[in-house]
């Protein structure tokens, strides 16, 4: 005699048996991940960036192909496209010296790729450190730039970069890199990043 003694299960019983079972882990992980989302606050705001992130997705043309996870949907609500960026040179004065070394190190390069090919030495600035106090034009410069070159600008503050759950501000700042990658050319500004 078995451990189940006289125990017999016909076929029925045990489709039964496993349906209810699929059913129960079906209906407890929807459950589960529904009320996490309703214990998250920040959710509908995180749906309205991805909403807000397709629609300029689409106008700019990015491909279909590259699927952004939900990080780079986040950050990609802040892509401008450059077309829509209403400042200049002409906006920018008294700043002559910084803007011929920005298009000489920024704008030549994205525009002229086949005149910085040869060489590491000849290689364009992987960034550019505008630094001053509040006020002394530092997103006028970033925006012209970018209108300048042609390229998608992202434009975040700081604070879009902090999270209070613990990894996700590691996993944002690296979908910062991660979209410009996949939408290059494209120019990072980040800004009051020295702010307290």
């Amino acid at each position: 005699m078995g451990f189940f003694g006289e125990f017999t299960v016909n076929k029925s019983e045990l489709v039964g048996v496993i349906t209810r079972l699929s059913l129960l882990t079906a209906v407890s992980f929807f459950g589960i991940k529904w009320i996490l989302n309703q214990m998250d606050p920040t959710m509908s705001q995180k749906k309205k960036a991805i909403d807000k992130a397709k629609k300029i997705c689409k106008k700019l043309g990015v491909d279909k192909e590259q699927q952004l996870n939900d990080y780079e949907m986040l950050i990609a609500s802040h892509l401008i496209d450059p077309t829509d960026i209403n400042v200049s040179w002409k906006d920018v004065a008294g700043l002559e010296d910084i803007i011929q070394d920005l298009k000489d190190a920024v704008i030549l390069p994205i525009q002229r790729k086949d005149l910085f090919v040869d060489s590491r030495i000849t290689q364009p600035p992987k960034g550019v450190l505008l630094f001053g106090p509040p006020g002394c034009g530092k997103t006028l410069i970033a925006k012209a730039t970018a209108k300048e070159a042609g390229t998608r600008f992202i434009n975040l503050d700081i604070s879009i970069l902090t999270d209070k759950w613990y990894g996700e501000s590691q996993k944002l700042a690296a979908a910062v890199f991660t979209l410009a990658v996949k939408i290059q050319p494209c120019i990072i500004f980040i800004d009051e990043i020295g702010m307290k």
